[in-house]
């Protein structure tokens, strides 16, 4: 289940390297369609557009690289 980057700040213990763990761990938002604006950490990033409240995933590196999952 994905988590916001909140979440898993309020969950984890300090941590030395934690906003890296967060980082690869929490999905992205994006007020719109991420495709072509933004670039993902990881492949199998999910990213939640915030204004329209669709879910995208990330396979592969670079900004194209979203795909909708949901409508």
């Amino acid at each position: 289940m994905p988590r916001s980057a909140a979440e898993l700040d309020a969950l984890l213990e300090p941590h030395t390297d934690k906003a890296a763990l967060i980082q690869s761990l929490a999905y992205a938002t994006y007020a719109g369609d991420p495709t072509n604006n933004l670039v993902p950490a990881y492949i199998g990033q999910d990213c939640l557009d915030t204004s329209g409240n669709h879910w995208y995933r990330a396979h592969g590196l670079t900004n194209a690289d979203w795909k909708k999952l949901n409508n």
